[in-house]
Formats: structure tokens, C-alpha cells, sequence
């Protein structure tokens, strides 16, 4: 009998940094794209009603002209700083004031890599940023159960509903 003794989430990431190496390495630009369309999305996810948010993550990041850039050869250190930039600073926007830290820190290693040696050592900021959506996910489902928020909530459902009555 074979027995895993490392936690099952260590093995998905430790396989998810595999794949995404490799795909970096490879120059698959399909995959790339997908990543970053990826966690494009998931930040989006967070505020699904705030368009004006989602439009300027799609200025910041634009899909399109990634696949072009990456098609081309000349996606570099300078895009990937960039894409990465945009998605912590739209974190920053939605994160609790106590989950600064951990973004701080993304940010500041982001800051102290300086020109990658090769597409492999920017893995891992992949998986990083999916961590810190995930705790802003997290934390938004836990405001979402709050009774404060569910009470303003229906007050708010209340008042539109009055409001659509007086103006019919």
C-alpha cells in the first residue's frame, strides 16, 4: 500500500507550478493566455455588478494584445510586470485592510526579481495571485453571511421596491 503523506493541496499546486513552467518554457501561447484570461476572470468574480472595474481590468490587461505580444516574440519581463501589477492593484481595491500583507509581499518580491533568467521563475507569481483572489473570495462570502450586511440588504431591496411602486 502506497501512503501520500503530503497534503493533497501541496501536490495540486506542485503540479499546477509544473504545468504552468512548462507551458512558459514551451512558449505555449494559448495556455498563457488562458492563465491570464483566467485570473482576469476570478478577480472579476469578486464584483460581478461594478462593469466600470471590469472595463478597466480589460484596459490593464488586454487579452487580445497579449496573444499578439506572446505570438510575436516579444512578450517580456516589462508585460509580465505589468499584468501583474494590474492584478494586485485591482486586489488592493476589493482586499480586507487585515489581508494587505500578503499582497504586500507578492508585490515586493514582484519588485526584487528584476529580469527573469527564464519564464520558469515567473510561475509561481501565477499561483500566488490565484491565492490572494482566493482570500478575497473568502473574505466576501464571509460579508455576504454577515446579518449587518444581509439586514442592509433587504433594507435596500425594501426602498427599490417602494421606489418601483410610487414611480408606476
Amino acid at each position: 500500500m502506497i501512503r501520500i503523506t503530503a497534503n493533497p493541496k501541496e501536490i495540486l499546486e506542485k503540479l499546477y507550478l509544473e504545468h504552468v513552467t512548462k507551458a512558459l518554457l514551451t512558449n505555449d501561447h494559448k495556455y498563457i493566455v488562458s492563465l491570464i484570461s483566467e485570473l482576469s476572470g476570478r478577480i472579476k468574480t469578486l464584483v460581478p455588478s461594478l462593469k466600470d472595474f471590469h472595463e478597466n481590468l480589460d484596459a490593464e490587461v488586454d487579452i487580445k494584445l497579449i496573444q499578439q505580444i506572446l505570438e510575436n516574440g516579444a512578450f517580456s519581463g516589462v508585460e509580465f510586470f505589468a499584468i501583474m501589477n494590474a492584478f494586485l492593484k485591482r486586489i488592493e481595491e476589493l482586499e480586507h485592510p487585515h489581508d494587505e500583507n500578503e499582497r504586500l509581499q507578492v508585490q515586493k518580491e514582484l519588485e526584487n526579481i528584476g529580469q527573469p533568467k527564464n519564464w520558469g521563475e515567473i510561475a509561481p507569481y501565477f499561483l500566488k495571485i490565484h491565492k490572494l483572489i482566493d482570500i478575497a473570495d473568502k473574505r466576501r462570502l464571509e460579508a455576504l453571511r454577515d446579518p449587518q450586511v444581509i439586514q442592509l440588504r433587504n433594507y435596500l431591496r425594501e426602498k427599490k421596491l417602494e421606489k418601483s411602486r410610487f414611480s408606476q
